[in-house]
């Protein structure tokens, strides 16, 4: 078990894999009365590096599983950004536990040289510019595992099916092959919205480079 500081982190893995991660545990508040959070209005540097396997982050990015449960976002702009720069093979949060859930996100291509032309200043990298949709997938969502008013008989067995094989399993799994553009976003908030509800690990299986010191 390795501690992690914020910041960026190299590891050549027993199986010979490299494995480079970023970690910061800062989250936007209007309180900040607890550890490692900063006002919005302050915002936070997010020094995630290219090359970047995993971004390990306690905030959400705007825009990607960061809906509450009164219909708003909560997600911080400036690391949707910084993910959106860096495009690292996964992206894992937590912090809004009703949006646990995982979702393969495909980028618009973008001109590195020219952002200012084409994407404005980096705070204008959101999800409406910088998210391909149509190569993107939603992997599994909370909400999509709720019974809803307008289930019909067929779908709430689909959803309570999916429901049993999680808990048989005791985890959901994620063994996509991603392309160089493509970004897995998983929200593993393990304690659910409600008190004494606990929602299931992710199970994530990743392609990685070689270690150089193998």
């Amino acid at each position: 078990m390795v501690f992690l500081d914020e910041g960026n982190h190299t590891f050549t893995l027993a199986n010979g894999a490299s494995l480079a991660v970023y970690a910061s545990p800062y989250t936007a508040s209007k309180t900040c009365t607890w550890g490692f959070q900063y006002r919005p209005s302050d915002d936070h540097a997010w020094d995630i590096k290219p090359n970047t396997d995993i971004a390990i982050t306690h905030s959400p990015p705007h825009g990607v599983l960061d809906y509450t449960d009164s219909k708003t976002r909560a997600g911080s702009p400036s690391l949707f950004a910084a993910v959106a720069k860096a495009k690292p093979k996964m992206h894992c949060f937590g912090h809004i536990h009703e949006a646990w859930g995982a979702k393969v996100v495909g980028w618009r291509p973008r001109d590195t040289e020219n952002t200012e032309t084409e994407f404005g200043s980096a705070a204008l990298l959101t999800h409406f510019t910088a998210i391909d949709n149509d190569r993107s997938t939603l992997i599994e969502s909370l909400a999509s595992l709720r019974s809803g008013k307008f289930d019909t008989a067929e779908s709430s067995a689909e959803k309570a099916a999916r429901r049993e094989r999680y808990d048989e399993h005791g985890c959901c799994t994620v063994a996509q092959a991603l392309e160089n553009d493509q970004t897995l976003f998983v929200n593993a908030a393990v304690e659910g919205p409600s008190e004494g509800v606990q929602q299931w690990p992710w199970a994530v299986e990743l392609e990685l480079p070689a270690s150089e010191s193998v």
